[in-house]
């Protein structure tokens, strides 16, 4: 098989207890629109959970993430919030809402496998301005790789505080990247080949991840500081076709 038609590895849902695990297997959707005291226990951070950048109550009916200095192309812990990735032909879907106040912050969806192999699928402010753009980065074999950048113009929907729509599109062997800045007014950005996040390529055993982001791109130096600006995420969607 030629690479570029090579399918990412599946993941093992963790969850419990036993019959939760086994009637989720069952089911291809689900959603989470956040309006819960507690994540669901879908949700996984890689290595441990920094609990001081993830909120509930921040903006009840979001789900509030807070960036630190780090990315996902580091060892030390991002900030990043995924579920497991179970099916080869997906449809996932969130809405942003994040206006960065300082350059390079940076939040959105990821795909993510490990350091060495992810993609991610944001809203990153460009300069000293008022660019904001939606951006897509592709990391494979530890090296990260801008595939997409536009600029992200005022839309109702971004000043009433609604936000950004992001949606991801797997057909096994390539993720197709889009969003929305009005409803239904779908953009594509990029086509990602599937082998990014493929263990074969770029190691691990564990399977992928798809979930959401926050980051300052190591704007904030200070290990224990948080990015200026929060991201809201309304809700996950996520559809296994």
């Amino acid at each position: 098989m030629s690479v570029d038609r090579q399918p990412f590895g599946l993941a093992e849902q963790a969850c419990s207890p036993a019959s939760t695990l086994l009637a989720s297997a069952k089911r291809h959707s689900w959603r989470d629109d956040f309006d819960g005291q507690r994540l669901d226990c879908r949700w996984v951070a890689p290595r441990r959970l920094c609990e001081a950048c993830i909120s509930l109550e921040a903006r009840p009916g979001w789900l509030t993430l807070a960036g630190n200095r780090h990315t996902l192309l580091d060892e030390a812990p991002s900030v990043f919030l995924g579920t497991r990735l179970r099916h080869h032909q997906v449809a996932v879907r969130s809405r942003l809402y994040f206006q960065p106040q300082q350059k390079d912050e940076e939040a959105g969806l990821a795909v993510r496998l490990n350091e060495r192999g992810h993609f991610t699928l944001g809203i990153r402010r460009a300069g000293e301005g008022d660019l904001l753009t939606v951006v897509v980065s592709v990391a494979d074999q530890g090296k990260s790789t801008e595939w997409a950048s536009v600029p992200l113009l005022a839309a109702p929907d971004i000043q009433s505080g609604e936000g950004v729509e992001l949606r991801i599109l797997s057909d096994t062997y390539h993720f197709a990247l889009s969003y929305a800045a009005r409803p239904g007014n779908w953009v594509s950005l990029a086509r990602i080949p599937a082998y990014v996040v493929s263990p074969e390529r770029n190691g691990g055993f564990t399977g992928a991840l798809v979930g959401m982001y926050a980051t300052s791109n190591g704007a904030v130096k200070e290990a224990a500081s948080f990015a200026a600006t929060p991201a809201y995420f309304q809700y996950f969607c996520y559809d296994g076709l």
